[in-house]
């Protein structure tokens, strides 16, 4: 398992093959899977589990490759919006010592109040901006978890079906998104079946 990842998915329809098993291979498949994922690398004598193993294996690597790219997508987002924080602290910082020299200049020059309230309103202007931007990050970023989570496509897949998904639906709120989402993942897997039996 990757360095850092305490958790992996086991998935409920592996009763299916468990439950023809006889308890103490049912338990060894268990404690293998557990060897497995823990770096053990566990060597399986009995043929029923090695068969019924195998499966379960390149399931874990499917899963681990996507939580790979899951990871390399957050870590991108978290350093965009660290990116963007250190911009807005920058603004905040500057518009300050603006303000600062501002005061300072209204007590020693009355004549130029009028500039110095137009550099207030403009930072007032920059600061709502970042945060539209910042909220169009964190929409985007949790649509493609709620489109990851149902279709389990490759990243560059769901960044297009995310772009098209929110130019469709721009104001729909993400707590009403789900369903719109899972509807939207069978429309397209239902798409492309028809498209493969055309052909």
């Amino acid at each position: 398992m990757a360095e850092g990842k305490k958790s992996f998915i086991l998935y409920a329809d592996l009763i299916h093959t468990v439950k023809r098993m006889p308890h103490d291979k049912a338990g060894a498949l268990f404690k293998t899977i557990l060897e497995y994922v823990n770096d053990e690398n566990p060597i399986v004598d009995d043929l029923l589990i090695e068969i019924a193993f195998e499966p379960i294996k390149q399931q874990l690597k499917r899963d681990l490759k996507d939580w790979e790219e899951v990871k390399i997508f957050k870590s991108e987002s978290g350093r965009k919006g660290g990116i963007k924080s250190g911009e807005t602290r920058r603004k905040q910082n500057k518009a300050k010592r603006s303000s600062a020299s501002n005061n300072e200049a209204k007590r020693s020059n009355p004549s130029k109040n009028e500039a110095n309230e137009a550099v207030n309103v403009t930072v007032t202007v920059n600061d709502t901006v970042i945060k539209n931007n910042n909220t169009v990050d964190e929409r985007y970023q949790k649509l493609y978890e709620m489109f990851y989570r149902v279709s389990k496509w490759d990243a560059n897949k769901i960044s297009e079906q995310v772009g098209k998904f929110i130019n469709k639906y721009p104001e729909v709120p993400l707590n009403q998104s789900g369903p719109l989402v899972n509807s939207w993942v069978a429309n397209y897997r239902e798409v492309s079946t028809t498209k493969r039996f055309q052909q």
